[in-house]
This record gives structure tokens, sequence and C-alpha cells, in this order.
């Protein structure tokens, strides 16, 4: 269902030929080592079954100097949720031990999520 309302959106902003969109498993991206100049991941960590594994892939498929962009909840809730939520000090380390420095965090949706920005080594 939500592939079918991306779609839409798409074809209603009349990027249909630029835009391509896949059903998979974030633990396990089916694209090569290295793909993309930019990786963005919206809302969606957290609903991982295995979060960590899904920025591996994310950094696996990033090219060297490139940009991830992921959001995450703020600290005060990624403490309650110990599988789940990572807190800012968890995000840094996790993302260097995959070669992905960490840049900046940003306030965005205050009180629901933050923005990790970061660029791969």
């Amino acid at each position: 269902a939500m592939l079918e309302r991306a779609r839409s959106k798409v074809a209603a902003a009349g990027v249909s030929g630029r835009v391509e969109l896949h059903l998979g498993e974030a633990g396990a991206l089916p694209w090569p080592d290295a793909s993309f100049d930019m990786v963005v991941s919206l809302e969606a960590l957290e609903f991982f079954p295995r979060p960590r594994r899904a920025l591996a892939e994310m950094a696996r498929t990033l090219r060297p100097g490139g940009t991830l962009l992921v959001s995450k909840y703020p600290d005060a809730w990624a403490r309650t949720l110990p599988l789940k939520g990572l807190t800012r000090v968890h995000m840094r380390r996790t993302l260097a031990r995959l070669g992905v420095e960490v840049q900046e965090f940003r306030t965005w949706q205050p009180g629901h999520y933050e923005l990790t920005l970061a660029r791969k080594q």
C-alpha cells in the first residue's frame, strides 16, 4: 500500500521517469557497494527489525565522500528503546565503525525526530 501511495505522489510530481521505487529489506539492500552519492532514510530506522544492520547496508551502498541523512528518535526517546533507538553517542560510534563520520545532528520535527547528517570517508 505504501508503494502505491508513493507511486501516486511521484506521478503527481511529474517525476516518474526519474524516480525508481523498490520494495525490499533494509538489512539486505540489492545494490552493489558504493552505488549512491546520497542515502536518505527518514522516519524508518526505528521500525527496521535490525536498525544497525540497516545502517551498515546504507553505508555499504554509499560512495566515499557521499552523504548519509538519517532521522532518529531524540536521545530521551532512544534511551527507552535500547534495541531500536540510537542516542547521538551510539549513532556516532555505529557510523564511525562503518567508515561514516557524523557531521551534525539537527532538530527536525521537535520532540519526535532529529536528523543525522554524515559523510562517508
